[in-house]
């Protein structure tokens, strides 16, 4: 049945006897992909493809063969989608019968020399196969070509890596200079290498990681990608995750999404194997070879660059705090800025008193935000966006304080002079590096733009979801009162998707939540003030503000 499995030859009930033969036990899988490999083999050496990587040594085939491994690809099998296929047209006619009735059968005596043909040609293929098994052609081949590059310094990189460029098999080691080379290989594989570092390509489904840093995407439909490095073999079961060679010779493995088999040690007798699932690491020493669970570490890899943007993302979200910063929501804008009522961007806060002027102020300063605003609906629906998008925003006094900020320190006015203050909420301090927070003084909103956000981040990844907490930040306790509110909101669109309502410094901060599709264009955060109807002492903040990105599995 493998025979006329491989000449795709199978009915459909020989198929489904198949599947359900491969379902039964997993060493029948092992059984299928064996012969799987041999026919491969055979194939690979009459139509070129690189026969050393696919013939392997009995040593790689046991580690690969890994009970652990065929258990995981089973599972996955059972659990998987079903899919149903529809016949063509011309299939879907009745059944041909064939008119046998005026054929003639000959019979003639047997051909000794013919069966001495047969027996001498398939004598032949035994010697073929075997010549091919113990002396592999070795071919360069194309595998992969390098997708963008990020160079920090030009020394000590290989003249191969420029965006376009090919990578081939047995080319040896390649050198990864300080920086970033993205590569994508011919099976659909996403490899992202950080330097200094050196790989080997082995086939469109292997590399080799000698020193530095990697991280593989793998689609599901190249599971069974394989990361080596000294001491350990990483097969992938459609997933990613990151490898660390060091140069002491461990290895670490991080797995973002998925699972893996992590095979280690180099001999039979000292070889592991394991399963490892997403948000789970391991360590293996070279010493001892011994795998060792380690913490996970989400931002120890570099995912995916943009050369045209200089974008280095680690899988982080982006923050919105260093948007209005300036930045490019991955850390590159400024602390202790603010967007001001003329849409400029400025170091420290105005101590004046803020007047709406205008409706709606375009910031032409940043590429990412649209416009900041005093929201008052006194006189009917407001606009949020600069596409015209209203909002029926409650009625108030049109003044504000300080204008959008990207900090944690604001001055406060205590008799003639000013003293700073930082933003703090139940004893943590806010707007700082570790605990981001954009401030929006009661009377305030901003108007992200998603689409020119969309732009930088990584081709095939989505903006899920904004989520942040909102509070008020505690004044001296000489100048605090429990009767000053603000109101908190989120629209996207000009639509209202979470609302807050007096909130004062004694309030338990609330979480925020909203969910956000390929549709949405603007994301708008506002305050107003509350039930008190002043603005005294209306540090109302966004804390952690992020666009949440992840991509879906190809």
């Amino acid at each position: 049945m493998f025979t006329i499995f491989f000449d795709g030859t199978l009915s459909p009930a020989q198929r489904q006897e198949l599947v359900d033969w491969l379902k039964s036990d997993v060493s029948h899988v092992k059984q299928f992909v064996y012969a799987a490999f041999i026919h491969r083999s055979i194939y690979d050496y009459v139509y070129g493809q690189e026969t050393q990587k696919l013939i392997r040594k009995s040593e790689d085939l046991e580690a690969i063969w890994a009970e652990e491994f065929w258990n995981a690809l089973l599972e996955e099998e059972k659990h998987a989608p079903s899919v149903n296929l529809e016949p063509p047209d011309a299939c879907k006619t009745g059944p041909i019968v064939v008119d046998r009735s005026h054929v003639q059968v000959a019979h003639g005596p047997v051909n000794r020399f013919a069966w001495g043909t047969a027996f001498a040609s398939m004598a032949a293929f035994i010697l073929l196969l075997v010549y091919v098994c113990v002396n592999p052609r070795s071919v360069s081949e194309p595998a992969a070509v390098v997708s963008d590059v990020l160079k920090f310094q030009t020394l000590q990189w290989d003249p191969v890596f420029h965006s376009g460029s090919r990578l081939f098999t047995r080319s040896g080691v390649l050198r990864v200079g300080p920086g970033v080379v993205k590569i994508g290989f011919d099976n659909g594989v996403k490899v992202v290498i950080e330097g200094p570092g050196e790989f080997e390509v082995l086939s469109y489904d292997e590399i080799v990681l000698h020193s530095g840093r990697l991280y593989a995407s793998v689609p599901r439909r190249s599971v069974g990608f394989i990361v080596s490095t000294s001491n350990t073999k990483i097969i992938d079961l459609g997933t990613e995750f990151g490898v660390f060679s060091k140069p002491s010779g461990d290895t670490e493995l991080h797995v973002t999404k998925g699972k893996v088999s992590l095979v280690s040690g180099l001999n039979a007798s000292s070889r592991r194997s394991l399963v490892i699932s997403e948000f789970q690491a391991r360590r293996i020493r070279e010493d001892s070879e011994v795998i060792e669970p380690i913490a996970f570490d989400g931002d120890a890899f570099v995912q995916d660059i943009n050369s045209k943007t200089q974008l280095i993302w680690r899988g982080q979200s982006l923050d919105l705090a260093d948007i209005a910063g300036g930045g490019n929501g991955l850390g590159t804008g400024r602390r202790n800025v603010c967007i001001d009522l003329t849409g400029t961007l400025r170091d420290g806060v105005s101590r004046e008193r803020l007047r709406r002027t205008r409706s709606y102020v375009p910031v032409r300063e940043s590429a990412f935000i649209d416009g900041v605003f005093i929201p008052d609906g006194s006189d009917g629906p407001i606009p949020v966006s600069s596409a015209g998008h209203l909002y029926e925003a409650p009625a108030t006094l049109g003044e504000s304080y300080y204008g959008v900020f990207n900090g944690s320190i604001l001055p406060l006015k205590t008799g003639d002079i000013y003293v700073n203050h930082t933003i703090r909420s139940r004893g943590v301090a806010y707007g700082t590096p570790e605990h981001p927070a954009l401030m929006l003084h009661t009377n305030l909103g901003v108007t992200f733009d998603l689409d020119a956000i969309r732009k930088i981040i990584p081709p095939g990844k989505k903006i899920r979801r904004f989520t942040a907490q909102c509070g008020i930040g505690e004044a001296p306790s000489s100048s605090q009162r429990e009767d000053d509110y603000s109101d908190f909101y989120v629209l996207v669109d000009g639509v209202e998707r979470f609302r807050a309502v007096d909130m004062n410094y004694l309030s338990v901060m609330k979480q925020v939540d909203v969910a956000l599709t390929d549709r949405d264009r603007f994301l708008t955060l506002m305050t107003t003030e509350g039930k008190d109807g002043t603005l005294h002492l209306g540090w109302s903040f966004f804390a952690e503000p992020q666009l949440i990105i992840d991509g879906e599995q190809e």
